[in-house]
């Protein structure tokens, strides 16, 4: 069974994390990491911590894709067997450029249509033939576009829980995943349980 500890790191500001529309994952485990157990506890780093209310909102959700992994909370950071680290950020606005290709429409040639015509003198239907003009794509214009983007990052790393001490520094890394997605929303809130979704099948 694996017990975990959730530290509520200091959050990142800045920097450019590269990524399209899709969320981007990138992994890594230390080859002992299958050899520890799934015990975890919540802690608190400086900075942020339990008070914080968007903290809460990311940290459930990080807690409830731990249980669905097998992960099992732990009262205590000394009952823990591993410590899992949070990060989470949202790039400023980034302006972008982008060009389409508009159709252009217009005269492109002439169609013939017979129509029948019922004559009352004669009793009969009469064909009369005519020519309409045809319309359709004659070219395309290039026409140039922006647009604003956020990148939205997501970061998790499972650190063993002995030595137990104050520094991160003191706990060797066993795994380590982020989750990066770039796209129109600059709401954090609203990505993140996608970037969840993907970083869970690697923790």
């Amino acid at each position: 069974c694996i017990v975990w500890a959730l530290l509520a790191a200091a959050l990142l500001t800045g920097g450019c994390f590269g990524s399209d529309n899709n969320v981007r994952i990138t992994s890594r485990a230390d080859y002992r990491a299958d050899f520890y157990g799934k015990r975890w506890v919540k802690a608190q780093a400086e900075g942020v911590g339990e008070k914080s209310v968007e903290y809460r909102i990311y940290a459930r959700q990080i807690e409830a894709a731990l249980v669905e992994r097998g992960y099992i909370a732990a009262e205590t950071l000394a009952e823990a067997e591993v410590i899992i680290v949070l990060y989470y950020d949202i790039s400023e606005p980034e302006q972008r450029t982008g060009t389409t290709q508009d159709p252009i429409y217009g005269h492109t040639g002439y169609k013939t249509v017979t129509q029948q015509k019922y004559d009352k003198s004669s009793k009969t239907y009469i064909e009369e033939t005519h020519e309409e003009s045809v319309r359709g794509v004659i070219g395309y214009e290039t026409r140039a576009y922006s647009y604003v983007t956020y990148t939205s990052y997501l970061g998790l790393a499972a650190l063993e829980a002995e030595p137990s001490g104050p520094d991160l520094d003191q706990h060797r890394m066993l795994w380590q995943v982020s989750a990066v997605v770039t796209e129109d929303s600059g709401d954090l809130r609203a990505v993140f349980p996608a970037l969840v979704t993907a970083a869970k099948e690697y923790i």
